[in-house]
Formats: structure tokens, C-alpha cells, sequence
């Protein structure tokens, strides 16, 4: 077999090259180009192996962690290197974010109807918060003691199927952790019905009708 025999057909941005052992290998030549992150711009080379990009935040928004930038390099295995970057918006207080494990949590204190608060967490890359957890209960519970808040919205509705309540992520309340503030719920709206799910200032959850103003619970998802 001839040294460079096992590398005759390398993938695309794969060149033949000396291994460890006696024969040649493909190894990458490049990278792609990084993911994306949301609202966020990318800086730098794109291609050869040892390239650097840097995540910057866009205009109007700052990285959660507190970092003015996050740098990436391209590796030999065709890979770029994890960042931790999640840019939020920069009218968000810090005693209104909280960091646990892959989620960053943010309070926005706008009241909105349970739509209106949706649709605003979809805008910065997130949704209402899934609270289905002991440690994302803690994680919301933090955020809204810190910040002495009353009812705020999280991100579970019944209106599908009434009773049946689905967290943002598409899985049933009921199957996992719960907070109920008992009798609730209970659908005791004034003829409306109370299909959306909020928390109170005891932090225990309550139905409410989904047009009510509170504020809301953001949950973004951190992807390195």
C-alpha cells in the first residue's frame, strides 16, 4: 500500500497529510463558517486551521456574561472551538438576569398580556420561561425576589386542551416538577377562562386569564 493511498478522496476543505504513524492521513485544511449567534456579529478569518473569530454583541445588546467579546479559533479538526456568548439586551439590569447551567434568565419588568410577553421573548432569541425543575424554580424564584416582583408570566398554557397545561418546549406540566398555589388550577376566570400560566408573589402558580398585564420571565437558551 502506498503512504498516501488512504487519503485519495478527502472531504471537501481536507488535505493529505503527514499522520503519526507511517501513512499519510486527511486532515482538515479549514474550518466552515462559525454558527451564528443570535444578535451577535462575527469578526476575522473564516478558513484556515489556527484562524481566529470573534462574537461581538450587536448594537443595543451586551453579552450576559459580562464580556465584551468571545473569541473562537479554527481547529485541525475541521471544528471551531465553544464559545460563551448570550447577548441580551442592554436595557436589562444585571439584578434582573440570572445564569443557570445552559439558560439565562431575564425579567422584563414592561407589563404585557401573555401573548405580548411571548412574542417579546421570541425577539431577543428566547421564550417564557420552562420552569420544570427544582433548579430552574430557584433560578425564577432569585430573579423575582431580587427584584420584589408580584405576578409575573412563565411560559405554560391550556389552551389546546383545557386542563391539560404544555410548557414552551412542548412538555406537559403535570408529567414533571409543579407549584401549584392549590385550589389552581382552577379556570375561575369572569367568563374567559384562565388558560395562561402565571406566578405569584408567594412564588407559587397560579391560571390566569392570558390578557392581564404582568411581567415576564424570559428563558434563553445558552448554545456553545
Amino acid at each position: 500500500m502506498g503512504e498516501f493511498e488512504i487519503c485519495n478522496n478527502c472531504e471537501a476543505r481536507g488535505e493529505c497529510k503527514p499522520g503519526q504513524d507511517e501513512y499519510a492521513k486527511c486532515q482538515h485544511s479549514g474550518c466552515g463558517p462559525p454558527d451564528g449567534k443570535e444578535h451577535a456579529l462575527i469578526r476575522g478569518n473564516m478558513f484556515t486551521v489556527g484562524d481566529k473569530a470573534e462574537y461581538k454583541c450587536s448594537a443595543g445588546y451586551k453579552d450576559a456574561f459580562g464580556a465584551s467579546g468571545s473569541q473562537t479559533t479554527c481547529q485541525q479538526s475541521g471544528v471551531w472551538t465553544p464559545v460563551d456568548i448570550q447577548c441580551v439586551p442592554e436595557d436589562i439590569s444585571e439584578d434582573a438576569t440570572e445564569i443557570v447551567n445552559n439558560s439565562v434568565y431575564l425579567l422584563d419588568k414592561n407589563e404585557k398580556s401573555w401573548d405580548d410577553g411571548k412574542e417579546y421573548c421570541k425577539s431577543i432569541g428566547g421564550d417564557l420561561a420552562v420552569v420544570n425543575t427544582n433548579v430552574s424554580y430557584d433560578a425564577v424564584k432569585n430573579l423575582t425576589d431580587l427584584n420584589d416582583a408580584t405576578v409575573t408570566w412563565l411560559g405554560a398554557n391550556d389552551r389546546e386542551n383545557e386542563g391539560v397545561w404544555i410548557w414552551s418546549d412542548g412538555k406537559r406540566v403535570n408529567d414533571g416538577f409543579k407549584k401549584w398555589h392549590l385550589p389552581n388550577p382552577d379556570n375561575a376566570g369572569a367568563g374567559r377562562g384562565e388558560d395562561c400560566l402565571s406566578m405569584l408573589r408567594r412564588r407559587e402558580w397560579n391560571d390566569a386569564e392570558c390578557h392581564m398585564l404582568y411581567w415576564s420571565i424570559c428563558e434563553i437558551k445558552i448554545i456553545k
